[in-house]
């Protein structure tokens, strides 16, 4: 996740595929972190790193 200051984040989605997503809404969103994402807007953090989740 690569996140800018304009409050957009460009993530990857499950299958990898990339996606420019709105992170306003979630403090400190950093590489690695997995957030739940509607309609472009990311709601919420559900773990840390990929890697991390079981």
């Amino acid at each position: 996740m690569n996140v800018k200051e304009d409050g957009l984040a460009l993530c990857a989605d499950a299958e990898g595929r990339p996606a420019e997503v709105e992170v306003d809404l979630i403090d400190r969103v950093a590489e690695g972190d997995v957030i739940l994402v509607h309609a472009g807007v990311a709601l919420v953090r559900v773990g840390g790193t990929e890697k991390g989740l079981s």
